[in-house]
């Protein structure tokens, strides 16, 4: 039901007379509030009977529902209301499935113990267990319930998902056999360790909660991300190397047979003492994994053969009420034997004198009410009702994601043998983390595992921040792989996974400017190519000696990055025709380069010089990111030989179309002046040589630099002649041929002589 206006007292009106609400208080322009409603609906599908539903639109200026919560800053807001009880707001994930888990949680927030074997049970379904200890005698469900039963939907607040289980004991058989004396009372059982709640301490609710959370331990855990930015992930894995799980999270409580298996190899690998209980749990474990595929085909079957029996079904005829008298047929007056009156027409057939004669009617002294065939509140439509959710609940998480069973197993090679205990063998401790594949992929893949692309979404990886480093495992995910990743890392062998993005782009994929496919990105129109770098080529690319390289570091989440994005390809296009000078860029969220490599912020402009690439030098970041800036910051790292006056006349000859005439002699003088400039560097080097030949005539290592001086005084030479006889440079025309060809015939030349 939707209450648009904000009539706040028309819906608790609603929620007054139910049992079980669900609201969700909404903004009708807040785009979470509309992408969450389609999820609100199926959840309301799912439990229509049960729970009552209702949207209430609390930004209406003038409602109720503004009026009386006027500090709510972000929208949607989800509460759960049980009757006579305050609301318990849902902080979990705004999905479907993990909204209808904390339903299913407020429904039935309490596990009933009889013994050790539940309790050996429920602890190994949950990463730590709260028993509640009290006796149902007296007002109001006996001393202690009412409080333990309210510390239980408090907790729901601070874990949606009941990772940390409550149950409770109420029988004293179940209390004697745990061997609990006291009540009411409460435990704590942990993975290694029992805590007794403090005597001392008021047994109300919000102590209760507050000593169960914060006294949790957990081996293993779910981490789920809020949504929104936060800290919840890197205050788990900052502290040191962690193994993470990523895998579908089911919904179906007892089926996410992947963190079972984490939880088990997790439990034997911190069971440093050989303790009993934690060895129990490992072992209920196993056993569990084992029987878990019999168990799942057997509800399977079974909820086939329901569904198969409801469609072929007659629907029963509406009966009388029974109030004193049965139905018409051999057993009217209630005098027939059970065989031939069926128990659930002749509800007064009790009791005999042994010989088979009945009681007298009157002697029994009731009466009902009760309607036969389709009474939803009988003990077998409850029941029935039971076994229907059951199998929708097992239908909607088949739907989301087929169940996830580790497959298959290897051999463990020699060394250390097993998990038991090696947290303290060695001073490489891990901390064991699973997340949902499904809702949380992008964090895997920010780490270079792409999980959607992995069998059963699923995938292993280790990631250390001291380290910098992820190690990935290849593969499937099964208790001998992960024993073997586990030992490898402690060893020390295993290798770190580099993230590329070749795999998610295609090889030789451009940036154009304007867009144009790579057959048409030369010296054609306005095209200008830059490369995409990935992890695999960049090394290569930037450590070429022959060229100068400027890379453009960005990231897919920097919107500053696509707004300077022109201007990087802008001056690409002006210095294209430069043979000695590449432009590229690198994806620095996707490609995990070496750390001296990598960039702390993004946009980030890096020189590489040729033939000096120890000497890389940084744009500026206290300048803007403009055409000129870039522009002089490339020709003042070119260095002061021809490479900067090559380029000053590939710029001047990229302008040509753009500048009038004086602009165009302007830009041929700087061009000019720098090739000057070159003739005075080549001349005083030609006379250190030569002096240097003088002094020390059979070192050759003067002559090879007075070869090298001949030569670069010839280039210079070359240039500032060809340069002055033209007023203008064109990209096309004959002078800037001329140009290009004496610069790659001066580079053969000084390789060649190098090498003599």
């Amino acid at each position: 039901m939707d209450f648009y206006s904000g009539q706040l007292g028309a819906a608790f009106e609603r929620i007054f007379a139910s049992d079980v609400s669900f609201v969700m208080y909404y903004a009708p322009w807040d785009a979470e509030s509309q992408a969450v409603r389609a999820h609100f609906a199926n959840v309301a599908r799912f439990y229509r009977k049960q729970v009552f539903f209702a949207a209430v639109n609390c930004w209406q200026p003038r409602g109720e529902c503004r009026q009386h919560f006027p500090k709510v800053q972000q929208f949607p807001v989800l509460v759960a209301y049980v009757q006579h009880t305050k609301g318990v707001q849902y902080k979990g994930v705004k999905e479907a499935g993990y909204m209808a888990a904390f339903l299913a949680s407020v429904l039935r927030p309490l596990e009933r113990v009889r013994g050790p074997r539940d309790v050996l049970r429920l602890a190994a379904a949950h990463d730590a267990l709260v028993v509640g200890f009290v006796d149902l005698a007296g007002p109001r469900g006996g001393s202690g319930f009412p409080a333990f039963y309210l510390a239980s939907l408090k907790l729901l607040e601070r874990d949606p998902l009941r990772e940390v289980g409550v149950a409770v004991a109420t029988g004293a058989a179940a209390r004697g056999e745990l061997g609990v004396g006291r009540t009411p009372s409460a435990r704590l059982y942990l993975w290694n360790e029992t805590l007794e709640f403090p005597p001392d301490q008021p047994f109300e609710a919000g102590a209760l909660a507050d000593w169960a959370w914060g006294s949790a331990r957990r081996a293993c855990a779910w981490v789920t991300p809020p949504g929104v930015k936060s800290l919840a992930l890197s205050s788990r894995v900052e502290e040191g190397p962690t193994l993470m799980l990523f895998t579908p999270r089911s919904m179906l409580p007892g089926h996410n047979w992947m963190y079972k298996l984490l939880y088990e190899l997790a439990l034997d690998y911190y069971n440093c003492d050989g303790n009993l209980w934690v060895s129990e749990l490992v072992q209920y474990l196993r056993k569990d994994q084992i029987a878990s595929r019999l168990q799942l085909a057997e509800e399977e079957r079974a909820c086939a053969e329901r569904r198969e029996a409801r469609a072929t079904a007659v629907p029963t005829p509406p009966e009388a009420w029974s109030n004193g008298s049965c139905a018409a047929g051999p057993c009217a007056d209630c005098q027939a034997p059970p065989e031939s009156c069926p128990r659930d027409v002749c509800w007064r057939w009790a009791a005999s004198d042994g010989e088979g004669a009945p009681f007298p009617a009157r002697t029994l002294g009731v009466t009902t009410s009760m309607l036969r065939g389709d009474d939803e509140r009988s003990a077998r439509a409850v029941a029935d009702a039971a076994r229907a959710e059951e199998c929708r609940w097992l239908a909607r998480a088949r739907a989301a994601h087929p169940p996830v069973f580790p497959r298959g197993s290897v051999p463990r090679s020699g060394g250390l043998r097993d998990l038991g205990g090696l947290a303290c063998r060695t001073n490489r401790t891990l901390s064991f983390l699973a997340v949902d594949s499904q809702a949380f992929g992008q964090f895997a893949e920010a780490l270079g595992a792409d999980v959607l692309v992995r069998r059963d979404q699923t995938v292993a990886l280790i990631l250390s921040p001291q380290e910098e480093s992820t190690y990935v495992l290849e593969g499937g995910v099964n208790r001998g792989l992960l024993t073997e990743f586990v030992l490898n890392y402690t060893r020390g062998t295993l290798r770190r996974s580099v993230r590329s993005a070749a795999a998610a782009r295609p090889a030789g994929q451009l940036s154009r400017y304007p867009e144009r496919g790579p057959r048409d990105c030369g010296l054609s129109g306005d095209a200008a190519c830059v490369p995409e770098l990935t992890a695999d080529d960049f090394l290569s690319t930037v450590l070429d000696p022959g060229k100068a390289v400027v890379v453009f570091y960005h990231s897919p989440y920097c919107a500053f990055c696509h707004g300077v994005a022109h201007v990087y390809l802008t001056v690409a296009r002006y210095f294209r025709a430069v043979d000695a000078l590449l432009f590229a860029r690198v994806d620095g969220e996707s490609n995990d380069l070496p750390w001296e490599y990598a960039a702390d912020r993004y946009p980030t402009v890096l020189f590489f010089p040729a033939r000096r690439k120890s000497e890389s030098r940084v744009f500026p970041r206290r300048l803007p990111l403009t055409v000129p800036n870039l522009v002089n910051f490339v020709l003042a790292n070119l260095g002061s030989g021809g490479e900067r006056v090559h380029a000053l006349a590939g710029l001047c000859a990229a302008w040509d179309a753009r500048l009038d005439a004086a602009s165009a002699r302007g830009c041929l003088a700087r061009a000019r002046a720098e090739s000057l400039r070159l003739v005075a560097r080549s001349l005083a080097r030609l006379r250190e040589a030569a002096l240097g030949a003088r002094l020390r005539p059979r070192r050759p290592l003067h002559a090879r630099s007075r070869v090298a001086a001949l030569l670069r005084l010839q280039h210079a030479r070359d240039l500032h002649l060809l340069l002055g006889s033209v007023n203008r440079l064109a990209e096309h025309g004959a002078v800037f041929a001329r140009v290009r060809a004496s610069f790659r015939a001066h580079l053969r030349a000084v390789g060649a002589a190098g090498r003599a």
